[in-house]
């Protein structure tokens, strides 16, 4: 039995069963859910100061790892994932936009978090903080993504 959620835009996809339906069918599912919604894409978005989604917080990596307190890569990781998610507004981050991210928290960021960055990924996974959204993209959960706003808004 094999569990995937995925959230494109104003779309969101969960299912649990059968590994052949996700390597068969699921790409034509959403496919056919975006052309029903008014033809979102699949692509996302590039980067716009004018966008709508982005967030009226101003806040560093750096800043946002001190706010959760990080101790760890994971934290850090999540803190990076916020700081493109929220702050940033863009809906969803490319592992290598979140190392680049990580890498501006120079208080918290660690050399060695470079080569472990899979091992945290996989964590906010696995702990549902982050979805996997597609290979090696990532976004902030829904419930994790409202937590995360009302810290960083109390906070800011």
């Amino acid at each position: 039995m094999s569990r995937i959620r995925v959230a494109l835009g104003g779309i969101e996809i969960e299912y649990e069963g059968e590994q052949s339906f996700i390597e068969d069918s699921l790409l034509t599912l959403a496919e056919r859910l975006i052309s029903l919604s008014g033809g979102a894409t699949l692509a996302r978005p590039k980067p716009d100061a004018s966008d709508s989604a982005k967030s009226d917080l101003e806040a560093s990596t750096n800043t946002i790892a001190q706010i959760i307190a990080a101790k760890t890569g994971t934290d850090l990781a999540l803190a990076a994932v916020a700081k493109i998610n929220i702050v940033r507004g863009i809906p969803a981050a490319s592992r290598q936009e979140i190392l680049d991210e990580m890498k501006q928290a120079t208080t918290y960021y660690k050399e060695t978090y470079a080569s472990n960055l899979s091992s945290y990924l996989n964590t906010l996974v696995k702990s549902r903080k982050v979805n996997l959204v597609s290979r090696a993209t990532y976004a902030l959960a829904a419930a994790e993504r409202a937590k995360l706003e009302g810290t960083l808004a109390s906070a800011l």
